[in-house]
């Protein structure tokens, strides 16, 4: 209720949208990784955010719901297979492009993406403010990881 009764983000008061929370999780034993992303829409410039686009290298899975508060009851918005198209861009790697139902100023965007694979990618910073995210890579038989850091300035 808290995050749809948001009109504003304190922190950063001109965001059109703000991500609360974004997780990743790569399983190393089912060798799956899932995502989960959660959007507040605070302004119609904001609405970019309820076109997404995954990409895999396996097929994956996608499941959705836009949350919208009317007449000061929750409205739950599920997301349906005819707003996903999945292309082939080539042999075992795909993009998905999906578009989220009933977005409107004040929705909240909840999206969980789940694949056979190591993440393609992420990211933890985006044109919008972050509130939290985070990825974690599980240990796996199958990959060993190097850590390597670098300073950018």
């Amino acid at each position: 209720m808290e995050e749809l009764e948001m009109t504003v983000y304190d922190l950063d008061t001109s965001a059109p949208a703000v991500i609360l929370y974004e997780s990743g999780y790569y399983d190393g034993v089912r060798h799956q990784f899932i995502q989960h992303r959660r959007v507040k829409i605070l302004k119609k410039e904001g609405y970019f955010m309820a076109d997404n686009k995954f990409y895999a290298t396996s097929q994956g899975s996608i499941k959705g719901k836009t949350f919208n508060l009317v007449n000061g009851e929750v409205v739950e918005s599920k997301l349906e297979n005819r707003s996903i198209y999945k292309e082939e861009l080539w042999e075992y790697n795909y993009i998905y492009n999906v578009a989220m139902p009933d977005v409107k100023v004040g929705s909240v965007l909840d999206i969980e993406f789940k694949y056979d694979g190591f993440p393609y990618i992420w990211y933890f910073q985006w044109s919008i403010p972050v509130v939290k995210s985070e990825c974690e890579l599980g240990d796996s038989e199958y990959l060993t990881f190097r850590k390597q850091l670098k300073n950018r300035i």
